[in-house]
């Protein structure tokens, strides 16, 4: 019997350190959720500031983020998409043909989503 109550003990005590080597703390609560995708804005619409990684895509409609370029030449706006709000405050480096401008690499854009559209933080 002693050497079962030595193992149960020994499981117990392994477990409440896996346990408390688990549990967060303040810290770790405050930090931000991560980097949102275009389909993850578009279908949480989230308050507050958030951080969104996309390609950005003008075809002279309007500043927009979308999920993906498609490989058309120029490329095209593919999947999700949301209005920049304020493109005059988005700071990327873009390449333009035929009147058309987009980024060739994923930016990092943090923001608010306002009346449907992101508006970047200046």
């Amino acid at each position: 019997m002693s050497r079962i109550r030595v193992l149960s003990a020994s499981f117990v005590a392994v477990a409440l350190l896996f346990a408390a080597g688990c549990g967060g703390n303040d810290d770790d609560d405050a930090e931000p959720a991560g980097r949102m995708t275009v389909t993850e804005l578009v279908a949480d619409a989230p308050s507050g500031q958030v951080e969104v990684e996309t390609v950005l895509f003008d075809d002279g409609s309007g500043l927009m983020m979308c999920e993906a370029l498609m490989e058309s030449f120029p490329p095209q706006c593919g999947g999700e998409r949301m209005m920049i709000t304020n493109p005059d405050d988005v700071v990327a480096e873009f390449t333009e043909d035929q009147g058309i401008r987009w980024t060739d690499s994923p930016v990092v854009l943090s923001g608010r989503v306002t009346d449907g559209g992101f508006t970047v933080d200046a």
